[in-house]
């Protein structure tokens, strides 16, 4: 027993030294484990937000080409219709006047 007392004695600087990187990687997983378990908190809570969205119901008697049409429709009515006095270039597109 004294001769342990005696090496523990010699030698407690280097004791010292692993004990406080010890509570120092202590701390450091402490740390790591609360920010993860608040961020997957964050990320459920921002997953349940998008899934709130309705998803688009599949109706395999469609065909692909008459719900284009049909969204294409739908997209159509909720544009505003650009005046008609609208000067165009010759592809249809507005002109636009740089110089003003």
């Amino acid at each position: 027993m004294e001769t342990l007392m005696k090496f523990l004695i010699e030698n407690y600087i280097y004791f010292a030294f692993v004990a406080v990187l010890l509570i120092l990687a202590l701390i450091g997983y402490i740390v790591d484990t609360t920010k993860t378990n608040k961020l997957k908190k964050e990320y459920a809570k921002t997953q349940e937000e998008k899934s709130d969205i309705p998803l688009a119901t599949f109706d395999n008697s469609v065909k692909i080409g008459e719900t284009v049409n049909k969204m294409a429709s739908k997209d159509a009515t909720s544009v505003k219709e650009q005046p008609k006095n609208v000067p165009t270039n010759e592809d249809n597109t507005p002109k636009i006047n740089v110089n003003k």
